[in-house]
C-alpha cells in the first residue's frame, strides 16, 4: 500500500482586458499530510485557497479592464470553509 505524504494543488486564471491584452495569475501549493489526514479533503481545501489567492491577485490588477473582467468565485459552504479557518500557513505572493 502506498502512503500519501504530500499533495500539490495548482490554479491558474487568464483574463483579457478587452483591449488586446490581459493578465495571468498562477499559484502552486504543497501540503504535507499528517497521519490520519484525508487527502481528498486536503486537496479541496488547497484548491479553495489557491482559487481565492489567484482571484484576489487579478482583482488588484493595475488594468481596469482586468479588474472588471475578474468574476470572484462564489464558493459554497460545503466546499469552501471560511478562509481564516483553513489549517494552512498564510500564502504570500
Amino acid at each position: 500500500m502506498v502512503k500519501l505524504t504530500e499533495i500539490h494543488a495548482s490554479f491558474e486564471k487568464r483574463v483579457s482586458d478587452n483591449n488586446y491584452g490581459g493578465e495571468c495569475s498562477r499559484i502552486d501549493l504543497i501540503a504535507q499530510l499528517d497521519e490520519g489526514d484525508d487527502p481528498i479533503e486536503c486537496v479541496a481545501l488547497l484548491m479553495v485557497q489557491a482559487r481565492h489567492r489567484v482571484h484576489m491577485d487579478l482583482a488588484q490588477s493595475l488594468s481596469g479592464g482586468v479588474r472588471r473582467a475578474v468574476d470572484m468565485p462564489k464558493p459554497t459552504p460545503e466546499v469552501a470553509p471560511d478562509l481564516e479557518e483553513l489549517p494552512f500557513d498564510e500564502v504570500s505572493v
